[in-house]
């Protein structure tokens, strides 16, 4: 019998002679790699809806991490001992715990709770950590927030993106439209991102806080993603 390579959705037979779990695999591999399905959020720690939670504590095993949280949401310590918690300006003063130029958002207490209600509209990192005693430098009590954009309502299958990108990045190949998304996520102040979608040649643009686009004309191949502009406002209006 000749053999053929054209396998289809519709001509998979599931047998129950032993083949039944190779061919569920088999289905979930297809779907996973058609181009375009986004299958997930693309790295770097979990997003919670209403903000992040963060246990505030010596030795904490988030401790030196980078969590993810989305623009507008906020930041809530549980403090687990006695504690401060102060603002870092740069990195480097995160990486060396130096809190020489930080902001100090409260002092030191005994348990409870802090929620840093600052509404971070900018996409970009934001680092924490206590001040008191070696807390910091021996009980790895810092952690870095990455802000990134909140898409929610804003995904727009079907149309491009109407505005000039501040920053622009283009590739020729088959990438999928989650990585152009993870793109947008690790670029610090990027806020939307327009994929273009062809077998052999995707394309993907970067918009910046300062050039936000607005839902531009209708386009099959094209998916025009934005984030929000205004954290007092909610999502942006057309």
């Amino acid at each position: 019998m000749k053999r053929t390579n054209n396998t289809t959705m519709s001509n998979i037979s599931c047998t129950p002679r032993g083949v039944y779990l190779r061919c569920v695999v088999f289905v979930v591999f297809l779907f996973l790699n058609v181009p375009g399905v986004d299958s997930g959020s693309g790295g770097g720690g979990a997003v919670i809806v209403d903000g992040i939670e963060v246990l505030w504590k010596f030795g904490m095993e988030d401790g030196g991490k980078t969590l993810r949280n989305k623009q507008c949401k906020e930041v809530v310590f549980g403090l687990d001992g006695s504690h401060n918690l102060g603002r870092f300006e740069t990195a480097t003063a995160f990486d060396e715990c130096d809190f020489g130029n930080a902001v100090q958002l409260f002092g030191e207490q005994d348990g409870g709770s802090f929620t840093d209600t600052t509404k971070y509209q900018h996409t970009g990192f934001t680092y924490y950590g206590c001040e008191v005693s070696n807390h910091c430098t021996s009980g790895n009590m810092k952690i870095a927030v990455k802000t990134i954009p909140d898409y929610t309502d804003r995904k727009h299958k079907g149309f491009r993106c109407d505005g000039q990108p501040a920053m622009i990045k283009k590739w020729a190949g088959r990438k999928k439209l989650k990585k152009c998304r993870s793109m947008c996520n690790k670029m610090e102040g990027c806020v939307a991102f327009e994929y273009y979608f062809r077998r052999r040649r995707s394309r993907c643009k970067l918009y910046a806080a300062s050039e936000v686009p607005i839902k531009g004309e209708a386009n099959g191949r094209t998916a025009c993603w934005i984030g929000r502009n205004d954290c007092n406002v909610g999502q942006i209006s057309f």
